[in-house]
């Protein structure tokens, strides 16, 4: 979904949707109706269906086992912080979808996690990496492998995500989209302080030259 004034363009998915509002109002309410069509959502409340639609496994518990559906919906903007732009969006996105996990992880201070960087990025949440760099992954083995600058990815694991008797006491997992069946672990020194920027940040919506496949279709 790419919005300017009067209208936007929704969803990559193959396809390029086309939508017009006047305010900031009408955006919002046309925004959360198109999500709801393109991510094959029941309603516009339908977190599961959220969830499922980047690839998560719902029954008692909701997984991300894959990084393979990241991709299959993206909103686009051409400004990140002018008007409508991605930081707006993805703060809208965040706010109706998981902002419930936010505060539960901000409730219980004495647990392992909480939620990271000035975006209070948390598990299932959409992300793209800020750098290029090599990071460390799981995949049955260790190993290496580069991250580039624009990768798109989700979070997968937190640290005590599997209760008090997990060993994983400092690692915020993530799965991404050109790594499947790699996992790869970042610390809270990853997501910035008083004096770095956070490697990461939300990538529900990203500006066009964000997007890898729109840059690389410019002339």
């Amino acid at each position: 979904m790419s919005c300017v004034p009067t209208r936007c363009v929704f969803f990559i998915s193959g396809l390029l949707k086309y939508s017009q509002y006047t305010d900031l109002d009408e955006l919002e309410k046309v925004f959360f109706e198109e999500l709801v069509d393109i991510a094959k959502m029941k309603t516009i409340d339908d977190i599961d269906g959220f969830n499922k639609s980047l690839g998560a496994t719902v029954d008692n518990h909701t997984n991300y086992p894959t990084s393979k559906q990241i991709e299959e919906w993206q909103v686009l903007s051409p400004t990140k912080f002018i008007g409508a732009g991605s930081y707006y969006l993805n703060n809208q996105i965040h706010q109706k979808y998981r902002q419930d996990i936010v505060e539960n992880w901000k409730k219980y201070i004495w647990t392992k996690h909480s939620p990271q960087s000035v975006q209070n990025i948390i598990y299932g949440d959409k992300v793209i990496s800020n750098v290029n760099g090599e990071k460390e992954y799981w995949d049955g083995l260790t190993g290496k492998a580069y991250i580039a600058n624009g990768e798109i990815g989700i979070m997968v694991d937190y640290p005590g995500h599997y209760g008090k008797n997990d060993r994983n006491s400092s690692w915020y997992k993530f799965r991404f989209g050109s790594f499947e069946g790699k996992v790869f672990s970042y610390t809270k020194a990853d997501f910035g302080g008083d004096n770095s920027d956070s490697k990461l940040e939300l990538a529900y919506a990203l500006t066009f030259t964000n997007h890898r496949d729109i840059a690389l279709e410019k002339p």
